[in-house]
């Protein structure tokens, strides 16, 4: 396993965009590169096609493969929550890869823009970092890494409103990531702790002379998260204890709903030479408690769990300053 944190990396990258009618654009490309670590050459070809409907509809597709040779890999702590780990990629800890294939239908003018996209993705080399079995003394550091595949599948809708006084735009995002790891979980597929369902983006702004109004709110529905059941402790032959957590299903539960609402105000006051603005910013405006993730202590009976939350109620006030174009001359 590469713990040096280093490795080089070549890669080239061609491109070429053929037209055969005027309402067509189709893109080709490719990408080759060259990874020490591995002392493979990875070949990453894609494409990419947009199709004039007339009346501002647009047809879109894309598919492609792709290699991360910086691994995400989630360290797993059904105590405190999952965190996150970046390592990078060897032989013994391939990199990760995908196979996008995305469609997308939009409808766009110069005030507004629609646009409904779909994506599927395969995954591969999707890593996994955790203690919860075969832990014994002495054992492997590599033999704590699990490995498999998945898939990222979703849908985006996206509406905005691009000129006038007041402008904004609503997305909603439905999607699913599932991760299906040899010798984890029981070899059973489960969701990805990033998977959530639903998410909603309302973002406003509105002006009126030099003030700037703006909102933005976000729904987001639970995320995964594993639940330990138990703790216990058994005594090896040396005298030793060696300490076990029994936990649920990986990532069956689900935290609460997020929702936060965001308001700012921002006034400009510009000089034959500068420009100055002035901003108030209130961060969740209506001071909704969500859950970061979950605590858990396994000394009592029953286990005590603990909300971790993220910021509540947050006012702050900014101020920046700059050249206008030209007035330094």
């Amino acid at each position: 396993m590469n713990l040096a944190g280093q490795a080089r990396q070549v890669a080239l990258y061609a491109q070429d965009k053929w037209r055969p009618m005027a309402a067509l654009d189709v893109t080709f490309g490719l990408r080759a590169v060259s990874y020490e670590a591995t002392e493979e050459l990875y070949w990453e070809p894609r494409a990419s096609l947009r199709f004039e409907l007339g009346g501002g509809f647009l047809l879109k597709g894309a598919w492609g493969l792709y290699n991360q040779f910086v691994k995400r890999v989630e360290n797993e702590d059904v105590l405190e929550g999952s965190r996150d780990f970046w390592i990078l990629a060897d032989s013994v800890l391939p990199p990760q890869s995908a196979e996008h294939r995305i469609a997308g239908l939009a409808y766009e003018t110069d005030d507004v823009l629609f646009d409904v996209e779909a994506y599927y993705k395969e995954l591969d080399g999707v890593s996994q970092f955790s203690t919860r079995s075969r832990r014994a003394p002495g054992q492997a550091f590599s033999d704590l890494f699990f490995s498999g595949t998945g898939t990222a599948r979703g849908v985006e809708v996206l509406a905005q409103k691009k000129r006038g006084a007041l402008t904004g735009w609503v997305s909603y995002t439905l999607s699913e990531v599932i991760y299906d790891l040899e010798g984890f979980n029981d070899s059973q597929p489960f969701p990805a702790s990033h998977d959530q369902r639903h998410e909603l983006n309302l973002v406003g702004s509105y002006q009126l002379g030099p003030w700037v109004f703006s909102s933005t709110w976000i729904y987001g529905s639970g995320r995964a998260y594993t639940s330990p059941e138990s703790q216990y402790a058994i005594e090896l032959l040396d005298g030793t204890e060696l300490s076990y957590i029994h936990v649920g299903a990986k990532n069956a539960e689900r935290l609460p709903a997020y929702h936060r609402l965001d308001v700012a105000a921002n006034r400009r006051f510009e000089s034959d030479r500068l420009f100055y603005d002035f901003n108030v910013t209130l961060f969740n405006a209506y001071g909704r408690g969500n859950v970061w993730y979950r605590q858990f202590d396994l000394t009592q009976n029953p286990l005590i769990i603990t909300d971790v939350k993220t910021l509540p109620f947050t006012f702050s006030i900014g101020a920046s300053f700059g050249l206008k174009p030209g007035g330094g001359r």
